[in-house]
């Protein structure tokens, strides 16, 4: 699951149940969000952990992608993911 353009950690998750959870079998996801957050950083990480529990709690093992670019400077996001 990656973002669509504007989307942050918040957004994306409530797509969840249309393009995750709806799909048959579905025993994996690997979500990569996180560039738009960096104008949401104070709520990024606790954005995440929702979505993590979210997904285990449905009995779907996600999988966290650091985005590619560092923008907001020193890897905080993606340390944050990590």
């Amino acid at each position: 699951m990656t973002a669509i353009g504007g989307e942050n950690a918040e957004s994306g998750a409530k797509r969840f149940d249309r393009d995750v959870l709806s799909q048959p079998g579905v025993t994996h996801v690997v979500v990569m969000l996180g560039t738009n957050d960096l104008y949401h950083q104070e709520v990024f990480e606790s954005d995440m952990r929702k979505i993590i529990e979210y997904l285990v709690g449905h009995g779907v093992i996600p999988i966290l992608s650091t985005k590619a670019d560092n923008l907001e400077g020193g890897g905080r996001i993606n340390a944050g993911i990590a």
